[in-house]
Protein backbone atom coordinates (compact mmCIF):
# COMPACT_ATOMS: atom_id res chain seq x y z
CA UNK A 1 0.00 0.00 0.00
CA UNK A 2 1.23 3.48 -1.22
CA UNK A 3 1.83 6.14 2.42
CA UNK A 4 0.95 3.39 4.00
CA UNK A 5 2.85 2.93 7.40
CA UNK A 6 4.64 -0.28 7.65
CA UNK A 7 2.95 -2.38 10.95
CA UNK A 8 0.48 0.33 11.51
CA UNK A 9 -2.95 -0.70 11.96
CA UNK A 10 -5.41 0.24 9.31
CA UNK A 11 -7.50 2.05 11.46
CA UNK A 12 -5.81 2.68 14.67
CA UNK A 13 -8.04 5.53 15.99
CA UNK A 14 -11.33 4.23 14.95
CA UNK A 15 -13.75 5.32 17.45
CA UNK A 16 -11.13 8.00 18.52
CA UNK A 17 -11.84 11.67 17.87
CA UNK A 18 -9.10 13.59 16.32
CA UNK A 19 -8.77 17.66 16.15
CA UNK A 20 -6.73 19.74 13.54
CA UNK A 21 -5.84 23.24 14.93
CA UNK A 22 -4.75 26.02 12.43
CA UNK A 23 -4.35 29.31 13.50
CA UNK A 24 -3.69 30.95 10.00
CA UNK A 25 -1.13 33.53 10.74
CA UNK A 26 -0.13 35.78 8.70
CA UNK A 27 3.74 34.38 7.23
CA UNK A 28 5.14 37.84 8.15
CA UNK A 29 3.71 37.81 12.23
CA UNK A 30 5.82 34.13 12.17
CA UNK A 31 8.73 35.41 11.82
CA UNK A 32 8.22 38.41 14.40
CA UNK A 33 9.24 37.85 17.59
CA UNK A 34 6.85 40.14 18.94
CA UNK A 35 3.76 37.92 17.76
CA UNK A 36 5.38 34.47 19.72
CA UNK A 37 3.75 34.99 22.61
CA UNK A 38 0.12 35.32 20.85
CA UNK A 39 0.81 32.04 18.61
CA UNK A 40 2.02 30.03 21.73
CA UNK A 41 -1.12 31.20 23.31
CA UNK A 42 -3.82 30.46 20.42
CA UNK A 43 -2.73 27.10 20.00
CA UNK A 44 -2.57 26.05 23.60
CA UNK A 45 -5.98 28.36 24.57
CA UNK A 46 -7.60 26.22 21.47
CA UNK A 47 -6.53 22.72 22.87
CA UNK A 48 -7.99 23.85 26.30
CA UNK A 49 -10.93 24.29 24.68
CA UNK A 50 -11.67 21.42 22.62
CA UNK A 51 -14.42 18.55 23.86
CA UNK A 52 -12.84 16.32 26.27
CA UNK A 53 -12.98 13.60 24.42
CA UNK A 54 -10.89 14.41 21.72
CA UNK A 55 -7.65 12.21 21.58
CA UNK A 56 -5.29 13.65 19.34
CA UNK A 57 -4.73 17.06 18.48
CA UNK A 58 -2.48 18.25 15.33
CA UNK A 59 -0.85 21.07 15.07
CA UNK A 60 0.76 22.88 11.94
CA UNK A 61 4.08 22.36 10.68
CA UNK A 62 6.69 25.09 12.01
CA UNK A 63 3.96 26.28 14.44
CA UNK A 64 6.04 29.12 15.55
CA UNK A 65 9.99 29.32 14.19
CA UNK A 66 11.77 29.35 17.34
CA UNK A 67 13.00 26.18 19.90
CA UNK A 68 9.46 25.77 21.54
CA UNK A 69 10.42 22.90 23.71
CA UNK A 70 13.07 24.86 25.27
CA UNK A 71 10.67 27.79 26.47
CA UNK A 72 9.02 26.84 29.69
CA UNK A 73 6.56 29.79 29.34
CA UNK A 74 5.50 27.58 26.31
CA UNK A 75 6.04 23.60 27.83
CA UNK A 76 4.72 24.72 31.02
CA UNK A 77 1.24 25.98 30.17
CA UNK A 78 0.79 22.90 27.09
CA UNK A 79 1.28 20.06 29.69
CA UNK A 80 -0.83 21.51 32.16
CA UNK A 81 -3.64 21.66 29.60
CA UNK A 82 -2.77 18.29 28.95
CA UNK A 83 -2.57 17.08 32.14
CA UNK A 84 -6.46 17.48 32.77
CA UNK A 85 -7.36 15.31 29.70
CA UNK A 86 -5.89 11.96 28.28
CA UNK A 87 -5.11 14.19 24.78
CA UNK A 88 -1.83 13.76 22.59
CA UNK A 89 -0.49 16.74 20.70
CA UNK A 90 1.59 16.73 17.66
CA UNK A 91 2.67 20.02 16.39
CA UNK A 92 6.03 20.65 13.90
CA UNK A 93 8.84 22.54 15.69
CA UNK A 94 12.29 22.95 14.95
CA UNK A 95 14.59 21.06 17.27
CA UNK A 96 18.33 20.86 18.15
CA UNK A 97 20.43 18.57 19.50
CA UNK A 98 23.25 18.07 21.39
CA UNK A 99 25.80 18.67 18.73
CA UNK A 100 23.91 22.05 17.67
CA UNK A 101 22.53 20.29 14.34
CA UNK A 102 19.32 21.73 13.88
CA UNK A 103 15.99 19.87 12.50
CA UNK A 104 12.40 20.26 11.50
CA UNK A 105 10.30 17.94 13.78
CA UNK A 106 7.17 16.34 14.53
CA UNK A 107 6.88 15.67 18.26
CA UNK A 108 4.42 14.22 20.04
CA UNK A 109 3.45 16.13 23.49
CA UNK A 110 1.50 15.06 26.47
CA UNK A 111 1.19 15.83 29.70
CA UNK A 112 4.21 14.50 30.73
CA UNK A 113 6.54 16.80 28.13
CA UNK A 114 7.94 15.96 24.54
CA UNK A 115 7.49 12.07 24.45
CA UNK A 116 8.84 11.37 20.51
CA UNK A 117 10.23 13.06 17.73
CA UNK A 118 10.83 12.46 13.90
CA UNK A 119 12.97 14.83 12.35
CA UNK A 120 12.16 15.45 8.74
CA UNK A 121 14.13 13.54 5.75
CA UNK A 122 13.17 14.91 2.92
CA UNK A 123 13.99 19.19 3.39
CA UNK A 124 12.81 21.91 0.66
CA UNK A 125 15.37 24.10 -0.59
CA UNK A 126 15.65 27.36 0.24
CA UNK A 127 13.19 26.83 3.07
CA UNK A 128 14.63 24.32 4.83
CA UNK A 129 18.08 24.79 3.69
CA UNK A 130 20.42 26.57 1.04
CA UNK A 131 21.39 24.54 -1.75
CA UNK A 132 25.07 25.36 -2.71
CA UNK A 133 25.30 27.87 0.43
CA UNK A 134 28.94 28.15 0.08
CA UNK A 135 28.33 29.27 -3.69
CA UNK A 136 25.59 31.21 -3.55
CA UNK A 137 25.36 32.75 0.54
CA UNK A 138 26.50 35.78 -0.44
CA UNK A 139 23.46 36.17 -2.62
CA UNK A 140 21.31 36.07 0.36
CA UNK A 141 22.01 38.93 2.72
CA UNK A 142 19.47 40.98 5.25
CA UNK A 143 17.90 37.51 6.59
CA UNK A 144 16.28 36.63 3.48
CA UNK A 145 16.88 32.68 4.11
CA UNK A 146 18.41 31.06 7.02
CA UNK A 147 20.94 31.50 9.05
CA UNK A 148 21.54 28.20 9.21
CA UNK A 149 20.25 24.59 7.40
CA UNK A 150 18.04 22.45 8.80
CA UNK A 151 19.60 18.75 8.68
CA UNK A 152 17.90 15.70 7.43
CA UNK A 153 16.82 13.20 9.66
CA UNK A 154 18.50 9.88 9.83
CA UNK A 155 15.94 7.62 9.98
CA UNK A 156 12.06 7.24 9.31
CA UNK A 157 10.38 6.55 12.53
CA UNK A 158 6.60 6.85 12.75
CA UNK A 159 5.42 8.19 16.35
CA UNK A 160 3.87 6.14 18.65
CA UNK A 161 0.63 7.74 19.73
CA UNK A 162 -1.46 5.74 22.58
CA UNK A 163 -3.72 4.98 19.76
CA UNK A 164 -1.46 3.54 16.75
CA UNK A 165 1.29 5.21 14.62
CA UNK A 166 1.23 8.64 13.05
Amino acid sequence: DPGRVPGAAAHPLRGQRVALIQGNFDQRHKLDAAYFNKMQHFYVDTTSHLPSDVSLVFWPETVVPTFLLELPSFVRPLQATLSLRPTQVILGVPVRDDRDQFYNAAVLFDDSGARQRYAKMALVPFGEYVPFRDWLGGLFKNGMFLQADYSPGLRFAPLQTRWGKA
